[in-house]
């Protein structure tokens, strides 16, 4: 984010008013790193000391644009920013960083201020600055609060949560017992996707506490972290339930005929949910704004409907971009959000991580993008005509409830809903075979919503003037105020005298209308400008008085002007005034209909989504197809040339597609061998993709797919430490692991990319083997596990379900060529050296890699230069798994002769002299396994 700093350099803080500033910058309490401070100087902001050095450079780009106030030790950074780069700087924070901002204002003068804080701002409360983060704008983003309140029940570790949707006003709580490690709630957190969780002071430190000695990386503000949530730090006071459900009576909406009771509302008796919730409406100051007052919703949060994604999945699948990444095929969101409104692409935020788990609701989704992808003219007229016109409905509501709607809110809400007829209409016309679907799931309850909005549209087509709206100009309807009409009228007669006024100055000043403007600002008014090559014209010209002077020229005003600006500006004011009356009556009307507009956005949401799934799937070079889904009860997953989404669609990519087969009375356990760079990870995330999409009700990318239902898609891809949370390469993998293993069923997913190579050759091979076989065995869950622990194929031969594919390859000359497609059996080799040689390594780097290897494995007799490798390999695998079975007999023969030895009293010399005929034994055997173990362990053989 780079900005121009020329135009803050001419801004400096005035000598008078640093020595009082200086005095209360100084009182300021400590704050974290991630929370700046923006003071508001009317017409310029700074931040200053540390905040005035990050600005500098991550605003700027440049300390030149630093200055500084006293002297000294009290010597302080500061720098200046115009109204257009602080707000650039608040949307970096905010909606990019994830930091907080708290802005100061100034309550009195310059030489006597009294600073005060305004407002506040973090990812999770955005309200007081949405004006500024969206303007007019229809963009907007979801912005989720989270709070945690941790206690037990009967024994049991219990999580309460809350979550509060500040644009739909929706509250959503939820309680559920959770393990030490906290995996239920990261499953949570990550679904539901909140900018910012809140979390008792104490209750987190015991968390973090008592996890800790078991492993670092599972403590609550770990947990939390590593979903990429902003965690705010709360007293533990703030989380009391105490008088939450006397708030909420007030808070919430509460049907016409019922009592305005909270404590007769089921949620509202799970305590610790009870005790979260009042973290956030302390956090927000709910209670202080009677704005918020019976304007909320609150229901139990029902996550068991979704597919259970852990943040490994999240990450492994792509599922969201990466930070600041610009490329829309870098994940799953950006190659589906097709969508034309604002608030589908919010809705889809959500839904994309929480795929559903009901059969019947996945269908009804297929259904409907079926019938855009095969009506093609229905796909376009909604997208490119109707949908594009709809209004952020919930955005408009929001400014309803603060009162601070103004006339162009309501002349996008009349055209909106004139426009929905038209969208009926067209969604009716259908004749596809899913036309029920579209009736039950748009047509209908758009009707019915529309239906009550009559009087709302009466009562804006007699208030607005709709002809001059059309034309960008939004003003009360003449004949709605006598009041009104007469200031109007007041007005334009104002005008045309200036207007008069500027033919006599052009005359005067033998200037055209080119050279002399008649301009006006809000701040101003109505003045004279001229370009300050024609700035002479006027010099010793006592009949008109210089306002200022700039780069966009010489502004002034004549004596007649002056006096008829100030009249116009008068009655300006005294227009607004009587107009804000009436735009306030018209909002009392508009309230009422609040929850019209909420179910319309919602409506509207799922259909741009759907609609956004049929542009997708029909825009790429090889079009996705409808899965057939399954009850998880059939156990079965089959995908023919299975593409990974996101991959193949970057430049200069040709991708290999593969097929992938699950059953439960089959194989349901797949170990991938091949070379490194083969195309394993490619291939089992492309499995992942295609379950997620298919369960989100998209099309996918295949020739065929038949999906049983998932409950959950578990991940353990990748290798790499994360210093931050004090989490070395191996804790990441086990942590990773050990939330497979307790939450995996025989309806999951799971995908494992690499396990046990953050530890010792032999202690990560047993690990790898060990939930292997634990998976395979006792959780019958479906799984592709890639590997380069060869000997881990071995385990098809001890389980039944358990199958080896490989990626190709082919060697000629010792270059390696990958093909990149999936075929039976076992790879033994990952070409890591030729891999090496593909990057240039230095040649004799090469050679003592090759002579390491030499001495460790002999594959001289299982490749064939200038063959397709697969061919061997399963004969290779089968003959070091023999070498080994070789290896252990002889030890363990070994082992046996030398108890026996013992049993019989032998000495130290005769033990002696039975070592070395083992070791004569073992040279007579030539057996690789054991003079590896051995050289392992220091043992030369002579």
């Amino acid at each position: 984010m780079e900005r121009d700093g020329d135009e803050n350099q001419a801004i400096k803080i005035d000598a008078s008013e640093e020595k009082p500033f200086l005095s209360f910058f100084a009182k300021l309490p400590e704050k974290p790193a991630t929370t700046i401070r923006i003071f508001d100087h009317d017409d310029y902001y700074t931040c200053h000391g540390a905040d005035a050095v990050f600005a500098a450079n991550e605003l700027f780009h440049s300390k030149a644009v630093l200055k500084f106030m006293g002297s000294g030790g009290k010597k302080v950074e500061y720098v200046t920013m115009s109204k257009t780069n602080f707000e650039a700087f608040l949307r970096d924070l905010l909606l990019v960083r994830q930091y907080r901002v708290e802005m100061f204002i100034n309550h009195g003068t310059k030489s006597n201020p009294n600073w005060e804080l305004g407002h506040t701002g973090s990812p999770g409360n955005l309200f007081q600055f949405e004006d500024v983060l969206f303007g007019s704008s229809s963009q907007s983003v979801s912005s989720l609060l989270a709070a945690i309140k941790f206690g037990q029940d009967q024994g049991q570790k219990t999580v309460g949560l809350a979550v509060l949707d500040p644009g739909a006003r929706h509250i959503f709580v939820k309680e559920f017992p959770d393990n030490e490690t906290f995996s239920a709630l990261e499953a949570v957190l990550v679904q539901i996707d909140p900018k910012e969780c809140l979390i008792p002071v104490e209750n987190a430190g015991k968390a973090a506490e008592s996890t800790s000695k078991a492993s670092p990386g599972t403590s609550v503000s770990g947990i939390v972290e590593r979903a990429g949530i902003l965690v705010s730090s709360l007293p533990k006071a703030d989380f009391s339930s105490k008088d939450v459900v006397q708030d909420l009576s007030r808070l919430l909406k509460f049907k016409k005929g019922t009592l305005a009771d909270a404590a007769v509302i089921p949620e509202t008796q799970k305590l610790f949910a009870m005790g979260a919730l009042a973290g956030i409406i302390k956090f927000l100051k709910l209670m202080s704004d009677e704005s918020n007052f019976s304007t909320y919703k609150i229901q139990e949060l029902n996550s068991s409907t979704w597919m259970r994604l852990d943040a490994a999945a999240v990450k492994a699948l792509n599922v969201l971009p990466l930070p600041n990444e610009s490329s829309k095929t870098g994940s799953l969101l950006g190659i589906l959000s097709k969508c034309r409104t604002a608030q589908g692409q919010r809705r889809l935020r959500q839904w994309i991580k929480q795929p559903l788990t009901d059969v019947n609701k996945i269908e009804e989704r297929l259904n409907v993008v079926e019938t855009f992808v095969m009506d093609t003219s229905l796909k376009l007229s909604l997208r490119e005509d109707m949908l594009r016109k709809l209004p952020d409905f919930q955005r408009i509501k929001k400014r309803l409830l603060t009162g601070s709607a103004n006339l162009q809110d309501y002349y996008r809400l009349y055209t909106s809903l004139n426009g929905i007829p038209s969208l009926l209409s067209s969604l009716s016309a259908n004749e596809g075979t899913h036309i029920s679907t579209i009736d039950a799931m748009f047509v209908q309850p758009l009707q019915q919503q529309f239906v009550g909005t009559s009087k709302l549209l009466q009562m804006i087509e007699f208030s607005v003037d709709l002809d001059k709206a059309a034309n960008g100009e939004f003003v009360i309807k003449t004949g709605v105020d006598e009041d009104l009409d007469g200031l109007l009228e007041e007005l334009s007669n104002l005008a045309a005298a200036m207007k008069a006024d500027w033919d006599v100055v052009m005359k005067d000043l033998q200037l055209d209308s080119k050279s002399l403007k008649l301009e006006s600002t809000d701040q101003l008014g109505y003045f004279y400008r001229v370009t300050m090559k024609d700035e002479k014209t006027l010099r010793n010209n006592s009949k008109y008085k210089m306002i200022d002077a700039n780069k966009a020229g010489f502004r002034f005003a004549s004596g007649t002007l002056k006096r008829l600006n100030a009249e116009y500006m008068t009655a300006k004011k005294s227009y607004n005034e009587q107009e804000v009356t009436i735009v306030k009556e018209l909002c009392k009307v508009a309230v009422t209909y609040l929850d019209t507009m909420q179910a319309i956005n919602d409506i509207t949401a799922e259909l741009d989504i759907l609609c956004a799934f049929a542009a997708a799937a029909t825009s790429v070079p090889i079009p996705y197809v409808r899965p057939k889904i399954l009850p998880a009860s059939e156990g079965r997953i089959s995908l023919v040339n299975a593409r990974h989404p996101c991959l193949e669609l970057q430049d200069g990519i040709s991708f290999i597609p593969n097929s992938a087969e699950f059953r439960h009375d089959g194989k349901r356990f797949w170990i991938i061998t091949g070379p490194n760079m083969g195309g394993k990870s490619t291939f089992i995330r492309s499995v992942g993709c295609a379950v997620l999409m298919a369960q989100l009700g998209s099309f996918v990318a295949c020739d065929e797919a038949v999906i049983s239902v998932r409950d959950g898609i578990l991940a353990r891809v990748g290798a790499g430490d994360d210093a931050t949370r004090g989490v070395s390469t191996f804790m990441a993998e086990m942590l990773d692991a050990a939330a497979i293993l307790r939450s995996a069923t025989d309806k999951s997913l799971i995908i494992i990319d690499e396990l046990g190579r953050g530890t010792s050759t032999y202690d990560g091979f047993g690990l790898a083997w060990g939930i292997s076989e634990h998976i395979a065995r006792k959780l019958a869950s479906f799984c592709l596990f890639a590997t380069h622990f060869h000997e881990l194929t071995a385990l098809d031969d001890e389980v039944d379900c358990v199958g080896n594919v490989h990626v190709s390859a082919v060697t000629s000359n010792d270059q390696l060529t990958l093909l990149y497609e999936v075929k039976p059996g076992v790879c033994d080799q990952s070409f890591g050296i030729h891999v090496a040689e593909m990057v240039k390594f230095p040649v004799e780097v090469i050679q003592d890699a090759r002579r390491k290897l030499a001495l460790l494995e002999d594959f001289s007799s299982d490749v064939v230069k200038g063959t397709e490798l697969e061919g061997s390999t399963a004969e290779a695998a089968k003959r070091r798994r023999e070498t080994k079975e070789a290896g252990r007999k002889l030890i363990a023969d070994f082992v046996g002769k030398m108890k026996q030895y013992k049993k019989e009293g032998m000495s130290a010399e005769e033990a002696f002299l039975k070592m070395q005929e083992m070791k004569r034994l073992i040279l007579t055997e030539d057996n690789l396994y054991v003079k590896d173990l051995l050289a392992r362990n220091g043992i030369q053989l002579n």
